[in-house]
């Protein structure tokens, strides 16, 4: 990649104010060409890199072009809804008087608490998202740790942070202003569905 370009990223960010969820795949870009000192040299696009421009080029593909600047959190969420997993069993989410149930296939029960936590946010997004366009939602989770990544975007994890892309470009696509807010375990009806049997 030639570094001539590199103003061009700096003045697409205020893309993310109309993209919100965008922000968190344009911060290694930026990292990766405040590590050139002159305009004209070359860096070596990395997977996560080019994962982050495929994220674009993937979303202004198939995005509208219009966009509804989602309220703010600080005010009081439109739609809120509750997530958690069990490592042994499976996951689930509750919105209102919405429920879904998901049991894990024996490949994934293996797989970090933190990542089983993850993943029913994406899906209740995946599920729900139409009915939360253009408005905020907040998620209650047991896991702090799920809250802080959906929080700031961010994981070292790479399971972590595939599903993070995956519950970003949904996010996007609907408007979804998302933020997560811990809960003790003991308060979270998000479990319920997690017990359900088939």
């Amino acid at each position: 990649m030639h570094t001539e370009g590199a103003g061009v990223p700096r003045r697409e960010a205020p893309a993310c104010k109309v993209v919100e969820p965008g922000r968190s795949f344009l911060w290694r870009i930026f990292e990766l060409l405040a590590g050139t000192k002159k305009a004209h040299h070359h860096i070596c696009l990395g997977e996560v890199a080019r994962s982050d421009i495929i994220w674009w080029d993937t979303f202004l593909k198939s995005w509208n072009g219009v966009s509804i600047f989602p309220p703010s959190l600080s005010q009081h969420p439109r739609h809120h809804f509750y997530s958690d997993a069990a490592g042994s069993f499976g996951c689930g989410a509750v919105w209102e008087n919405h429920w879904f149930p998901y049991q894990w296939p024996p490949s994934s029960r293996g797989s970090a608490i933190a990542t089983q936590e993850l993943l029913p946010i994406f899906v209740a997004c995946m599920i729900w998202g139409p009915w939360w366009k253009d408005s905020s939602v907040l998620v209650h989770c047991d896991n702090l740790a799920v809250v802080q990544v959906v929080n700031s975007g961010y994981s070292t994890d790479k399971d972590m942070m595939h599903i993070l892309c995956c519950l970003f470009f949904i996010r996007a696509y609907w408007g979804i202003r998302l933020q997560a807010e811990h809960i003790q375990g003991e308060l979270n009806v998000g479990h319920a569905p997690t017990r359900v049997r088939h």
